[in-house]
């Protein structure tokens, strides 16, 4: 029964992931994510339903436009296999319950936003209020503890905005990447959210150092920090937990 449900649940997040890919394209555009139906940005031809199944319509298309030929971006099979994966992950270790449809509409937010925030360097408002509902809606069934979370977020990366901007002269932080800071803490709590602060700076570390060794962005060079955040509160969202039991541990020795 469970490889069933696990299956499902996949196809689910494949499904969703076609979703997101429409998502990231409409909302940086201001357009409706529901009308017009999916189509061809190049040549506007609607998409049938076999042109738009997950992952496998591409394959089976080439990766072209059945009409105009036009490319279409590996994106969109991407998109839909990280979400597809990440949803069957989900049920892995939470199995089927509340929490896991929370987690998974968690996940395929944080999927959005990091997109988005690669693409034209913005993390939309409409996403970050959808992300206040679902801290919410913990914070309600699970204590004022993702309420501090929320703060503790919030003021420590407002606390780094300000010392950015102190030491380099310009917005060292955007404030899109502090209401993302803000919802991650309100969805995993004050101690969950601190694990994912510690795992964004350290996988910044890990992307932007080896860059600028190499000469390939400056000091002051603006880099998106919203994926390093999302990528981090994915991680804790299944493992922080473990990694904090494991920190407390070298105490306790």
């Amino acid at each position: 029964m469970d490889n069933i449900i696990a299956t499902f649940v996949t196809a689910f997040g494949l499904a969703i992931g076609s979703f997101l890919n429409v998502c990231v394209y409409r909302i940086p555009k201001g357009m409706s994510i529901s009308h017009p139906r999916s189509h061809c940005p190049q040549c506007h031809h609607y998409l049938s339903f076999w042109e738009n199944i997950p992952v496998i319509s591409f394959l089976i298309l080439k990766g072209q436009c059945r009409e105009c030929g036009g490319k279409i971006s590996f994106q969109y099979p991407l998109v839909e296999l990280m979400t597809g994966v990440l949803f069957w992950a989900a049920f892995t270790v939470m199995g089927l319950n509340l929490y896991l449809l929370l987690s998974v509409l968690f996940i395929s937010l944080l999927i959005l936003i990091s997109i988005v925030d690669i693409k034209i360097m913005l993390i939309p408002n409409s996403a970050i209020y959808f992300g206040v509902i679902l801290g919410l809606i913990l914070m309600a069934l699970e204590g004022v503890s993702h309420l501090q979370g929320g703060a503790m977020m919030l003021f420590l990366f407002l606390g780094i905005r300000i010392m950015g901007q102190a030491l380099f002269h310009q917005e060292a932080m955007g404030m899109g990447d502090l209401k993302l800071a803000g919802i991650i803490g309100l969805f995993l709590g004050w101690k969950l959210g601190m694990v994912a602060a510690f795992l964004s700076f350290f996988l910044a570390a890990i992307f932007i150092l080896p860059l600028l060794g190499l000469g390939k962005i400056t000091v002051k060079q603006q880099v998106p920090f919203g994926p390093f955040l999302t990528s981090a509160a994915i991680i804790t969202l299944f493992w922080g937990q473990a990694i904090l039991d494991q920190y407390w541990s070298l105490f306790n020795r």
